[in-house]
């Protein structure tokens, strides 16, 4: 059904063809009414890349603070990128990029995983450790999605905050992440107007004496202030061997740890960040992925973006 109340008839092949058939889904539905644990004991070892096993698939001994997984130890970049690599995946299309100036990058799953170690390292090398949290504000451009799973390769904790958001509410999510690094851009477009990132940030970030490093993208090529020794351009520092080593161990990360932060608008009261764990969530999105949005291996995941 169609947002609008109506009812939209699918094609008899888009039937046959869908990820997920309707008897199927009865079934599904049926052992997950059922057997409840087992059901994603199932699905959790069958689509989940683990360093060790869990012992336990639901803790529900403190509820509603329920825990799932428990002891089992994986990382949420190795599943997303580095498992791929081993296999006839390496050489295709993991990211497809176009700006709204027309600029087109392409990036496989092999080289997607050689920006990402180089700026997992690089964060590293800024002293971040598991545990901590990164402030990415940055446009819908590739560097984005590679700082994010460079914050899960080493444990970090990513909080993406939207490039249309205000310098003032920028701040309240910095302040209540105590993030020490912030990572963003020298500009954005939006309907053909720059957005001033970095400028938002320097105003976020005022007397926030926890703040140690900003590093910037050069994405609109504008001439941006940059502060000796706090700010730092991405493609010097990931040009630089002694910052973007090429290889990066993936950290094992038990289920329950924290993933990200992402925070409500905040448009009646102080943001609140949501966090989400690892195991749980990734095998959500997974199984999202091939039940409600169909996709099959030769598709192509498209979204648009309000900034670029």
């Amino acid at each position: 059904m169609s947002a609008n109340g109506m009812i939209i008839k699918v094609s008899e092949e888009f039937k046959r063809e869908a990820n997920l058939k309707y008897e199927e889904y009865l079934k599904l539905s049926k052992w997950a009414q059922e057997d409840f644990e087992g059901f994603w004991d199932y699905f959790a070892k069958k689509e989940i890349s683990w360093f060790e096993p869990y012992k336990q698939v639901l803790d529900d001994s403190n509820a509603p603070f329920y825990k799932f997984f428990v002891g089992g130890k994986l990382n949420m970049c190795y599943n997303c990128v580095d498992r791929h690599v081993t296999t006839r995946k390496k050489n295709r299309a993991a990211i497809i990029w176009e700006s709204e100036q027309g600029e087109t990058r392409i990036l496989t799953y092999r080289e997607l995983q050689y920006q990402v170690n180089k700026f997992a390292n690089v964060l590293k090398t800024l002293g971040v450790k598991k545990g901590d949290v990164v402030v990415i504000y940055m446009p819908m451009i590739p560097e984005l999605p590679i700082a994010m799973l460079a914050c899960t390769k080493i444990g970090a904790i990513h909080s993406v905050v939207f490039a249309g958001m205000s310098s003032v509410a920028l701040r309240e999510r910095i302040l209540d992440a105590k993030s020490s690094v912030v990572v963003t851009a020298d500009g954005g477009f939006r309907g053909g107007k720059t957005i001033p990132l970095k400028e938002n940030v320097d105003k976020a970030i005022e007397k926030l004496k926890f703040i140690k490093y900003v590093v910037v993208v050069r994405h609109v090529d504008r001439e941006v202030p940059m502060k000796t020794l706090r700010d730092f351009w991405w493609q010097d520092l990931m040009s630089d061997p002694d910052y973007a080593k090429p290889y990066c161990d993936p950290e094992p990360m038990d289920s329950e740890d924290p993933l990200f932060i992402i925070y409500t608008s905040g448009s009646t009261a102080k943001p609140k960040g949501v966090v989400h764990t690892t195991a749980g969530y990734l095998l959500w999105r997974i199984l999202t992925a091939r039940w409600v949005f169909d996709l099959k291996e030769e598709d192509t995941f498209w979204s648009t973006a309000n900034i670029g």
